[in-house]
C-alpha cells in the first residue's frame, strides 16, 4: 500500500503549486464603454492552443494572452475555420495593433508593430463594429498583473 502516500504526496504537491485560478475561468476587460469577458491563456500551452477548433465565438467573448514579458507577438490560424480579430496591446494596455485573421491562414502577418505583454482575441470584426481602434486603452482587469515580472 505504498500507492496511498506518493497519490498523498502528489495531491499535496499539486495543491501548493497549483496555480492562482481554476481552468476556464473569465475576466471582463473594459474598453469604450463596451465589455469584453475573456478566457485567459497565461500558460504556454494555452497559449499555444488558444482559440483553434472553435466554430463560434459570441459577441462580447474572447481571449486574453498573457506573456512573461513584453516581446514582438506574432500569430496565425491554424486548426481556426472562424475569422479571428487580434489586438496586441502593451504593458501599460494600450492597443497598439488590430487584425482580423483570415480561418487556416498560417503564413498570414498577423503581428505587433511593437513590444506588448497582451493580445486580446476575439470575433472577427468585433473590434471595428465597436469603433475601437489602435491607441485606445483596456481598463487593466483586477485579475491580471499589470508589471511584468
Amino acid at each position: 500500500m505504498r500507492v496511498l502516500p506518493a497519490i498523498g504526496l502528489l495531491c499535496a504537491v499539486l495543491a501548493f503549486c497549483g496555480c492562482s485560478r481554476e481552468a476556464g475561468e473569465t475576466e471582463v476587460l473594459r474598453i469604450e464603454g463596451r465589455t469584453l469577458r475573456c478566457e485567459i491563456a497565461d500558460s504556454a500551452a494555452e497559449r499555444a492552443r488558444g482559440l483553434m477548433g472553435r466554430t463560434d465565438i459570441p459577441p462580447g467573448t474572447g481571449m486574453l494572452f498573457v506573456f512573461d514579458q513584453p516581446r514582438r507577438l506574432r500569430f496565425w490560424m491554424k486548426n481556426c475555420p472562424v475569422p479571428i480579430d487580434v489586438a496586441f496591446v502593451s504593458e501599460d494596455w494600450i492597443i497598439t495593433d488590430i487584425h482580423t485573421m483570415t480561418p487556416h491562414d498560417t503564413t498570414g502577418d498577423y503581428s505587433s508593430s511593437r513590444r506588448c505583454l497582451y493580445a486580446v482575441e476575439t470575433a472577427g470584426g468585433w473590434y471595428a463594429e465597436q469603433g475601437i481602434r489602435a491607441g485606445d486603452r483596456f481598463s487593466p482587469p483586477r485579475g491580471v498583473r499589470f508589471e511584468p515580472e
